[in-house]
């Protein structure tokens, strides 16, 4: 039994002695990818700090987007009801209304205002300033006779 042992041992030794060139091959291998994985490594953490900067000034932008977002949905909130209100108003006026104003001589400053912003918004040419006195002084810019001329001259097309 010792004997068959003392082979069995000389046999393992064999088979060890005749590995060791292929273990020590497959350590220096392992020891090479083991500086691979290290410098990988470090990489890696280089990459993930510039990653979790860029991260934080993402959810920094993020956040602003947010605000920006949240108070411009609350200021259309506000306007949404307005508009309706101002579309419903529009809907209701009477093209009679446009003939009265085209008749009126002397128009306050409020009309004449009105159709100075009515001009503006039509990207209308600046109107010629009235020769006449008494026009110059309720019309001074002439925004009124545009407005007779060129918007009350058809109140329907003008009202649409």
């Amino acid at each position: 039994m010792l004997a068959g042992a003392a082979v069995e041992v000389a046999k393992l030794q064999k088979t060890l002695q005749d590995s060791q060139p292929e273990l020590e091959r497959t350590q220096k291998q392992v020891a090479e990818t083991k500086i691979v994985i290290t410098r990988e490594n470090e990489d890696a953490q280089e990459v993930k700090k510039v990653v979790m900067v860029e991260e934080a000034e993402a959810s920094t932008q993020a956040a602003e987007v947010k605000s920006i977002k949240d108070s411009a949905d609350a200021e259309l909130a506000v306007a949404l009801p307005a508009l309706e209100d101002a579309v419903k108003k529009v809907k209701n006026i009477n093209v009679n209304d446009f003939y009265e104003l085209k008749a009126i001589q002397a128009p306050g400053p409020s009309i004449v205002k009105m159709f100075e912003v009515v001009a503006y918004m039509f990207k209308a040419p600046k109107p010629k300033k009235p020769t006449d006195e008494k026009k110059k002084a309720v019309d001074p810019d002439g925004y009124f006779e545009y407005a007779k001329k060129e918007l009350l001259s058809n109140p329907k097309q003008f009202l649409n």
